[in-house]
C-alpha cells in the first residue's frame, strides 16, 4: 500500500506584527505534536508595507525550510499565487479593508474578525458590483449558496 499523500497548506501572511508572530509560530509546530500526520503548514509569502520588515519578520520568525517570499505591499503579496490562504494580521481597523482585498484578489482568507466602520459603503461604490459578486461568490463557496441570499 502506497505511503498517505502530505497534503500542505501554503499561508501568506499581511501584516508582519505581533499576532503574525504567534501565528507563524503556531503554523511551524511539527505536525506530529499536533496529532497529524496528513496535513503540514508552510509559510510561503509575508507582505508588509515595508518590504524591509517582510524580510526581517521572515528571517527572525519563520524558519528557513519555509523560505518565504516577501514584498513590500500588500497588493504585491496579493497578486503572488505562492500561498493557497492569506492569513491577515493587520489591525483590526484595517481587517475588513484586507479582507474585502483578498477576497478580490481570489484569495481564501483567514481573518480573526472583520471590523468596518461603514461596510454598506465599501460594498456600494462604484465597484460595489464587482466587490458584492467576489465576496458573494466566497461565501457561496465556504458556506453554501444560501449564505449569499439577499
Amino acid at each position: 500500500m502506497a505511503a498517505a499523500s502530505r497534503f500542505v497548506l501554503r499561508f501568506g501572511v499581511v501584516g508582519p506584527g505581533h499576532i503574525a508572530e504567534r501565528f507563524v509560530f503556531a503554523l511551524q509546530v511539527d505536525a506530529a505534536k499536533r496529532g497529524a500526520s496528513d496535513i503540514f503548514h508552510r509559510i510561503a509569502a509575508i507582505g508588509s508595507r515595508d518590504l524591509g520588515r517582510a524580510q526581517t519578520f521572515a528571517k527572525e520568525h519563520v524558519g528557513a525550510e519555509h523560505n518565504p517570499r516577501c514584498f513590500g505591499s500588500y497588493a504585491e503579496l496579493l497578486a503572488d499565487d505562492s500561498y493557497d490562504v492569506v492569513y491577515i494580521a493587520t489591525p483590526p481597523s484595517e481587517h475588513f479593508k484586507n479582507a474585502r482585498d483578498s477576497l478580490l484578489a481570489g484569495k481564501h482568507v483567514l481573518v480573526e474578525k472583520v471590523r468596518a466602520a461603514t461596510p454598506l459603503r465599501s460594498l456600494t461604490s462604484p465597484a460595489g458590483d464587482r466587490e458584492r459578486g467576489a465576496v458573494r461568490g466566497a461565501l457561496q463557496a465556504g458556506q453554501g449558496a444560501q449564505a449569499a441570499s439577499p
